[in-house]
């Protein structure tokens, strides 16, 4: 049972205290969503009449100090060097903008100037504003999020502040715990959408794929490139394979297929070819045809079970939300888990389909099979029909 706390804020019996628009996401409902006894009455009969809601709740309750984990801890810079780091982009950002203003930059370098414009304006003066000192330690900083547990309809996370689940590649350089001999490492659940999907339209083939440890962006980005006659590389091959899968995921029309190979290959290409493309992945797997068909109902379908929709969601919203929402469940349900029973690591970060823990060097065969041993049995247990052979690649995160 909820009462109001606050303006917009609720608390349950066991005194756990959630933001009003997180429980409005939670339910599927337009945020914001005035908080009154009348909206909170509605909301506590949704908890009561929906299984999904009852267990999406709870499912928060659990998180809830894992969460309060990560933003306790945060990650710890090397402050001067990523000063250095962020001042050299800032000096390759004032060239393009030097060039800009004389009206002579090309559209590819104009996106490069984007890019280096918004990393040194969100992780230069930004992230040192919103950095803690730590005492006693002069060059290295903390930096946390301001989580937020249930930012979206899907319940994926969010960091209200800075975005910690876009930290750039290059600042894990300069990443590392505060005392030595330990690393941060990642516990990345692999081609986690995919496999989500797959067990959702019971997908025979591409489970069987996942099982026998086949590389399934790689093997449709072959299909695709030999369709296309692109003649592209391995490398290349796969990410053409991610980008057709997640567009048509994502409720993407041909035409932004096309956009996203075309962005890819750096040409143009024949417009019809990503017909081909997406009835060749239908082809492959026919089971997707029911994902990719925009519900109109109003109510979304788990296996968790279903729940009204009382949002205006956009089309490709709609046909995303089963996967997200069940890859948010299934993911909170590793969080808890892994807090709970790795006992040779402690998270410190959550970042879409990856846990990032802070790990003694010592400990690091130690900890690799403690995490994927806990990871795949909290998975089958809670849906036996994701397939979930080499599912966690654990690296060390970072080249310090």
């Amino acid at each position: 049972m909820l009462r109001i706390k606050s303006t917009n804020t609720v608390t349950d019996d066991a005194g756990h205290t959630f933001s009003w628009d997180s429980i409005c996401h939670m339910l599927l409902w337009v945020v914001p969503t005035v908080l009154n006894q009348q909206s909170l009455g509605r909301a506590n009969e949704y908890f009561s009449q929906f299984p999904l809601f009852q267990m999406l709740f709870k499912l928060e309750c659990q998180a809830l100090p894992v969460v309060q984990q990560m933003e306790r801890n945060g990650l710890i810079l090397n402050k001067s060097s990523w000063e250095n780091e962020i001042s050299f982009h800032k000096k390759s950002a004032d060239g393009y903008k030097h060039v800009l203003d004389s009206g002579a930059l090309p559209l590819d370098l104009y996106k490069e100037y984007q890019e280096e414009r918004r990393l040194v304006l969100t992780f230069g003066d930004k992230l040192f504003r919103l950095s803690q000192a730590i005492p006693g330690s002069a060059d290295k900083v903390r930096i946390t999020g301001n989580w937020e547990m249930y930012g979206t309809n899907s319940g994926r996370f969010n960091c209200r502040q800075l975005p910690m689940m876009a930290l750039p590649k290059l600042m894990w350089e300069d990443l590392s715990p505060l005392e030595d001999g330990y690393s941060y490492y990642s516990a990345d659940l692999a081609n986690f959408e995919l496999r989500v999907a797959a067990a959702l339209t019971g997908c025979g083939a591409m489970q069987e794929f996942f099982k026998r440890g086949v590389d399934v962006h790689s093997y449709n980005g072959d299909m695709f490139n030999q369709e296309l006659h692109l003649d592209l590389d391995p490398r290349d091959c796969h990410k053409l394979g991610k980008i057709v899968a997640f567009t048509l995921m994502y409720g993407g029309s041909e035409r932004r297929v096309l956009e996203s190979i075309e962005d890819l290959v750096g040409h143009e290409i024949d417009w019809n070819g990503p017909w081909h493309v997406k009835q060749l992945f239908l082809k492959q797997y026919p089971e997707f045809v029911s994902l990719l068909m925009p519900n109109d109902s109003q109510t979304l379908h788990t296996p968790f079970g279903d729940a009204p929709i009382n949002v205006g969601l956009k089309k490709t919203q709609m046909v995303n939300l089963p996967v997200q929402m069940c890859g948010a469940i299934l993911y909170k349900q590793c969080l808890v888990a892994c807090y709970e029973q790795v006992k040779s690591a402690k998270i410190r970060l959550g970042v879409h389909d990856e846990l990032i823990f802070e790990v003694k060097d010592s400990e690091a065969s130690i900890f690799e099979q403690e995490v994927t041993q806990v990871v795949e049995a909290t998975l089958n247990h809670v849906w036996p029909a994701l397939e979930t052979e080499g599912i966690l690649n654990v690296t060390l995160k970072g080249g310090f």
